[in-house]
């Protein structure tokens, strides 16, 4: 049985900073994940509808060749044929969650659709209570042997 200066011990040892950019670390597929969610919703970074709807072309065009998300046309999904969604990817950067698109469309939807990356309020709660929460939970266990509620 541990004492309590075992657990101050422990707990002095913690590199909190260190478990906090790991855990973000190791869950940034799914951030990605949600932020591609998020889009297929219909929405920016900041919870707002991505505008300007599409040109009555670009809904034809859905209606006639699209399939699965790729035939929606009552909202903005900046969903095609998939290449831009497979491409998002969410990186740590220093202290920061980074997230952008390999795909070469990137640069264009950026432009004519504002802030497409990161998370809203709503998917930015589902993530930390979804896959961060549990996660920082499972590593400061493993580091300090403690088990937490």
């Amino acid at each position: 049985m541990g004492t309590v200066k075992n657990l101050r011990e422990v707990l002095r040892n913690l590199d909190v900073t260190a478990v906090a950019v790991k855990s973000v670390s190791d869950t940034t597929g799914s951030y990605a994940d949600l932020n591609a969610e998020q889009m297929s919703q219909g929405l920016r970074a900041d919870g707002k509808e991505i505008i300007p709807s599409y040109r009555p072309l670009t809904i034809r065009m859905k209606q006639l060749f699209g399939k699965g998300l790729g035939s929606i046309t009552d909202r903005v999904t900046l969903y095609n044929e998939g290449d831009f969604y497979k491409g998002i990817r969410t990186d740590v950067k220093g202290l920061n969650v980074v997230t952008t698109s390999e795909d070469p469309k990137r640069q264009g939807l950026e432009e004519k659709y504002g802030d497409i990356f990161g998370l809203s309020p709503r998917f930015k709660q589902e993530y930390v209570e979804e896959y961060l929460r549990p996660y920082w939970k499972f590593l400061i266990e493993q580091e300090t042997g403690l088990k937490l509620k």
